[in-house]
């Protein structure tokens, strides 16, 4: 007796009581189980009827950030939701409250985007229209290209989706946090897609927050091409105002004659390896030249000679963004010509050399002359 009592630390009286059992050669039953059925504390739950109400009530509140919410800055962790609902008048523990939300169906989940906002009753008339469209084009061999952005993404030391090989243990450690202060710049990819031939690209913009305006410039030191007949459609799907700084051509100017020097556009400072004739300081000596301007409002075009020096104002709205679709047009008497300071483009995937003439299959025949 006083061997087990020392072993298990079973008072006496219980360990009598298992004597006599096992002495008496009747079934112990169960051995989860050592009161009868009904017998211990009750559930909180029946015990206190009202808590899996303010309970399901403390759930459904507005979660971290909120000023009104009981659980501000919390993500409702059990333990704060127990705190709270013991102010409420419901003792309750935090593992309580994690059984309690398992058997109502709650798990622990991130956020799904999934809200668009009101669709109109004709959202699909536009799709409806462009599918027999499409179809069309692509029976007779016609160019069909799916133009798309991406959101922008912070450049530098910062933890962006996806993953890299590493060796095992030792991941790349990046920024807390993703402060514009600490990123090296932002990058939007965009791209094209030729339906047609099934080829795209995609180009790394730095920027689309253009509150600075953009320098003069010229389209044509910016490709890969020389030539005279060629020119940009310039369309915007939103209305651009006299506030959103609209573009300004300087009337004439593509027959001056040079190819100019690209710049930055926001600044007159060059690109690397730019080669070309300087560029005149138009901005300083506006006076000097017959410089337009036109507001437009969505689906208006503008075309321009692609050696047209033009540039825009700043966007000063405040709720307004100015995006514009730009689509360039070589003549018969465009040639390829590799200019250093150009981005890569497609057409550098085929062995072109300088003078030869653009007619690769990355560029479609829109339109012969008869």
């Amino acid at each position: 007796m006083q061997a087990m009592h020392a072993l298990s630390g079973m008072s006496r009286p219980t360990i009598l009581k298992g004597m006599r059992e096992l002495r008496a050669g009747q079934s112990l039953g169960s051995a989860e189980r050592v009161r009868h059925a009904g017998g211990g504390r009750k559930c909180l739950e029946v015990a206190d009827p009202a808590l899996t109400g303010a309970l399901e009530r403390l759930m459904e509140e507005s979660t971290a950030g909120d000023p009104m919410s009981l659980l501000r800055w919390t993500h409702k962790s059990t333990a704060r939701i127990a705190t709270e609902l013991a102010r409420q008048g419901h003792p309750i523990s935090d593992e309580t409250v994690r059984r309690r939300l398992k058997e109502l169906g709650y798990s622990l989940q991130a956020n799904r985007k999934g809200y668009e906002g009101n669709s109109p009753a004709t959202r699909d008339a536009q799709f409806q229209y462009l599918a027999p469209q499409v179809r069309q084009f692509l029976a007779v061999k016609a160019p069909v290209l799916s133009i798309d952005t991406k959101k922008k993404e912070r450049v530098g030391e910062s933890k962006n989706p996806g993953r890299t090989w590493r060796p095992q243990g030792h991941p790349r450690v990046v920024n807390v946090y993703d402060f514009p202060s600490l990123s090296a710049g932002t990058a939007i990819p965009y791209g094209a897609y030729d339906v047609q031939r099934n080829r795209g690209f995609v180009n790394v913009g730095m920027t689309h927050d253009t509150a600075d305006h953009t320098t003069f410039h010229q389209d044509q030191s910016y490709f890969h091409i020389n030539g005279n007949k060629a020119c940009v459609m310039w369309v915007s799907p939103d209305p651009i105002t006299p506030e959103m700084g609209p573009m300004q051509y300087v009337r004439g100017s593509h027959v001056w004659g040079p190819t100019y020097k690209p710049n930055i556009f926001v600044t007159r400072g060059y690109i690397y390896a730019a080669d070309g004739a300087e560029l005149p300081d138009i901005e300083s000596q506006r006076e000097r030249y017959d410089i337009v301007t036109y507001a437009t409002r969505p689906g208006d075009m503008i075309v321009h000679h692609d050696k047209t020096l033009h540039g825009s104002g700043g966007n000063a709205s405040d709720d307004q963004m100015r995006s514009t679709l730009s689509v360039r047009y070589c003549g018969d008497d465009v040639t390829y010509r590799f200019r250093p300071s150009a981005p890569p483009q497609p057409h550098h995937r085929h062995n072109l050399r300088d003078g030869d003439p653009v007619d690769s299959d990355q560029f479609s025949v829109v339109w012969h002359e008869q």
